[in-house]
């Protein structure tokens, strides 16, 4: 079973029936399947795209996690220095 049938079962069948649709892929026309490998296709895309966002945004936040930390080890130490502490 491909992926787009995989999803295309995943859809409930009232929501099929009430849209024109088989309640299997087998039996789909050619212009549904090509019109559902569109949507499933589009869709994907879209997610593909928020996805690599989200890693980037999570990457900058840790670079960013990482620069405070130093400076937090750096701020103890400097003060450590200014009450005389080794």
């Amino acid at each position: 079973m491909s992926n787009f049938e995989q999803h295309y079962e995943e859809i409930p069948f009232t929501l099929l029936e009430r849209a024109g649709f088989p309640i299997n892929s087998a039996w789909l026309s050619d212009d549904q399947r090509r019109l559902l490998e569109h949507i499933f296709y589009e869709r994907y895309a879209e997610l593909d795209a928020k996805t690599r966002q989200a890693k980037e945004y999570i990457e900058e936040l840790e670079d960013e996690q990482r620069y405070l930390q130093d400076k937090c080890a750096d701020l103890r130490h400097e003060l450590k220095n200014l009450a005389g502490e080794k």
